[in-house]
């Protein structure tokens, strides 16, 4: 259980590091 939820974490860190990433590149 831990291990999955440690996943999922790891997944939405990825997803808000690509948005922030491509709102910096666009500006």
């Amino acid at each position: 259980m831990r291990g999955k939820k440690g996943a999922v974490t790891q997944s939405l860190n990825e997803i808000l590091l690509a948005k922030v990433g491509y709102c910096c590149c666009k500006r």
